[in-house]
């Protein structure tokens, strides 16, 4: 906590440095400072086409493996029942589909504090 406060200190001192120098004085450090901001907005281009190469790459590949092992029908058959297989032992029932036959139980619930 005191490493923050002792850059909070630093940032207010630079900033009271550059307020207190004449107009023409920051406008040449303004100018001094474009390419570092130049820098980061680039860097932060090569990160998204990087990210967009990675997916562009991976998503064909990713679904043509899931047709060929069959992994899409998987979920399925292996169910029997109605709904979606979310993994081995939990079932989420279809909307669109009707609603189960049995009654539901009633779970009593009592909170002990």
């Amino acid at each position: 906590m005191f490493r923050l406060i002792q850059y909070y200190n630093r940032y207010q001192g630079v900033r009271g440095r550059l307020d207190g120098m004449p107009a023409w004085a920051r406008v040449i450090v303004g100018i001094c400072a474009i390419p570092g901001i130049l820098l980061i907005g680039l860097s932060i281009v090569a990160f998204c086409v990087s990210l967009l190469a990675l997916l562009l790459l991976t998503v064909p590949v990713y679904q043509l493996l899931k047709v060929l092992t069959g992994a899409e029908s998987l979920a399925s058959t292996e169910n029997g029942t109605q709904g979606i297989a979310v993994d081995v032992n939990t079932t989420v029932l279809d909307p669109s589909s009707e609603p189960p036959t049995q009654p539901r139980r009633q779970v009593e619930v009592k909170i002990v504090e």
